[in-house]
C-alpha cells in the first residue's frame, strides 16, 4: 500500500471545495484545508 498523498485544499469551505472534501478521501488523498470562512466538519482546517 502507498502512503497517502496530502493536498492542500484552498477554498475549502466553497461549493466547490465541499465537493472535493468528500470526494478526494475516496481516491486516498489526506487533506489539509483552508479558507477564509469556517469550514463546516473540518475542525482542523486553518480559518485565515
Amino acid at each position: 500500500m502507498t502512503a497517502p498523498r496530502t493536498v492542500l485544499l484552498t477554498g475549502a469551505a466553497g461549493g466547490l471545495g465541499t465537493l472535493m472534501r468528500e470526494l478526494l478521501p475516496a481516491y486516498g488523498y489526506e487533506l489539509r484545508c483552508l479558507d477564509v470562512r469556517p469550514v463546516e466538519g473540518e475542525p482542523d482546517a486553518v480559518v485565515a
